[in-house]
């Protein structure tokens, strides 16, 4: 598959990929990687920020997206979005049950309910105060 990259598309094509670019070796496979931009953003950008934490990040990018890696990849990148979603649910959750615990212990009326045990109790006893 022959295609031509002059100037205008490879300057746009970098303008798109934005700080990623700076992780592409070689300017025959910005096509590629602006696919898989397009095709998979959520994907595309975690994979670019696991790969600048590595010591040949170019490289270990290149082979993550590599035609060979690429089921893979996207695999074991989604387990890894979903996992952080399940994470965020969980905080929510939290932070949720949280927030009604305090607002129903802040409307409590503690002085009505203590004279509602007092009350409770002089029933049981038989007594009235």
């Amino acid at each position: 598959m022959n295609f031509i990259l002059c100037e205008k598309r490879k300057s746009s094509m970098l303008e798109s990929l934005g700080k990623v670019a700076k992780l592409v070796d070689s300017y025959n496979f910005l096509p590629m990687f602006r696919n898989r931009q397009i095709l998979h953003p959520k994907e595309f950008n975690l994979s670019a920020r696991i790969a600048k934490t590595k010591k040949l990040s170019s490289h270990y990018f290149a082979k993550m997206w590599s035609p060979k890696n690429l089921e893979r990849t996207l695999t074991w990148l989604r387990s890894i979005l979903a996992r952080k979603q399940s994470e965020a649910a969980k905080a929510r959750q939290l932070a949720e049950d949280m927030a009604r615990t305090a607002a129903e212990e802040s409307n409590m009326n503690y002085d009505g309910l203590a004279k509602l045990n007092l009350l409770r109790e002089s029933k049981l006893t038989g007594t009235l105060r």
